[in-house]
């Protein structure tokens, strides 16, 4: 008899301790997806450079890290990398000038995450790469920006969505440039 009390004493406490976990992490998991390719157009001179819109999609539902992970519930969202890196086909452009392409035009790059978050616009720096950064250099065919840690779940599930924009300073190439990479995510998860 004292064994099956302890027994329902044991199951409450434990039923108890779950049910004071809802809405609570109990669990993270990390995801990585790839940056669709990009062109950055030449002119054949280093003036100021102008970018068009780098596209970072941020659509993590589409890992297979998220889609092989079991859980009731997202509790956050956080990039742990942003990588840029020039694809291979940057070689062979219609502008090559027969060196090899690299990252030496871009000087500092700023990513951020805008949406309208219960009413209110919000915006938040998400990934950096600073001026004077040693992996801006002659040679350097990838550059890793620093992330800041910010959840960003609340931006992905905005309701009217989000919006991205890249600030990036330089000049543009002496020939065009391909670039591709990939963002990685830390994903908290839950159960009911």
């Amino acid at each position: 008899m004292k064994s099956i009390i302890k027994t329902l004493v044991a199951t409450g406490a434990c039923c108890t301790l779950l049910a004071g976990c809802s809405d609570t992490t109990l669990g993270s998991f990390s995801a990585e997806e790839s940056l669709p390719v990009q062109t950055i157009p030449s002119i054949g001179l280093a003036i100021p450079l102008t970018l068009p819109p780098i596209n970072i999609p941020l659509d993590i539902e589409q890992t297979s890290g998220y889609q092989n992970a079991n859980f009731d519930y997202v509790t956050f969202v956080r990039l742990k990398s942003v990588t840029l890196e020039l694809d291979p086909s940057t070689d062979s452009d219609p502008l090559e000038d027969g060196n090899l392409d690299d990252m030496d035009f871009i000087s500092e790059m700023q990513v951020f995450l805008s949406a309208e978050i219960d009413g209110v616009p919000q915006t938040e720096l998400i990934a950096s790469l600073p001026a004077g950064d040693p992996q801006i250099g002659s040679g350097v065919r990838k550059v890793t920006l620093t992330t800041t840690g910010v959840d960003v779940l609340d931006y992905i599930q905005a309701p009217n969505g989000y919006n991205m924009a890249v600030s990036v300073s330089g000049t543009t190439p002496l020939d065009e440039v391909v670039i591709g990479g990939s963002v990685s995510y830390r994903v908290g998860i839950g159960f009911q």
